[in-house]
């Protein structure tokens, strides 16, 4: 079934509104995570009914922004896998890319609200790059088939965020994160590292 859009704009309004009001909680939120939904409504320009229309809870709100997150992070990994490139030159790429994408959402970083089904389902979703790259690299031979899929997926999500603790909490750097995180799925996940 598929849906018209409404000549007066409406629905195009109100997607326009809706993703006018993540842009600014995540702005917002990435300097003050107890931002209110009224200063929220302010920088996006809409006023907080629209803001509850579209969020009725702040978890909701939290919610899109995460979406957000693996969407974009989607963007940035499909850009560093290089399909002609070694797995150990895409898994050192892997690590800062993954580190920039903490660095734009810190805000979400940890956060507890989301809910642990909500995180896990994240790595499962069979139109990941970096899924669909790992079970590539394993069928080359060139990241390791003795562990199962779903692991691999899941220590490269758990070393990411144990790597952006550490940034977050300033015992390292960007630049240096980023090379350790991609340098240890080196290690960890190519063939070679048997």
């Amino acid at each position: 079934m598929q849906i018209s859009v409404d000549t007066g704009g409406t629905r195009v309004d109100a997607q326009r509104n809706r993703e006018a009001v993540i842009d600014a909680a995540l702005e917002l939120l990435a300097r003050n995570p107890n931002a209110s939904m009224k200063t929220i409504a302010e920088r996006s320009g809409v006023g907080r009914t629209t803001v509850y229309r579209h969020f009725p809870t702040r978890l909701d709100l939290v919610h899109a922004l995460f979406e957000r997150v693996v969407e974009e992070s989607k963007s940035v990994t499909q850009a560093v896998i290089d399909v002609d490139a070694s797995a150990a030159d895409v898994l050192r790429a892997l690590g800062p890319a993954l580190i920039g994408i903490g660095q734009r959402f810190r805000y979400l970083h940890g956060l507890r609200q989301l809910g642990d089904e909500v995180i896990a389902e994240s790595t499962f979703d069979p139109d990941d790059p970096v899924r669909l790259y790992v079970i590539a690299a394993i069928e080359r031979g060139e990241i390791r088939d003795d562990l199962p899929l779903q692991w691999i997926l899941t220590t490269i999500s758990a070393t990411t965020s144990a790597t952006l603790i550490e940034f977050h909490a300033g015992r390292m750097d960007a630049e240096h994160a980023g090379e350790v995180l991609g340098e240890l799925f080196v290690r960890t996940f190519t063939a070679s590292a048997r």
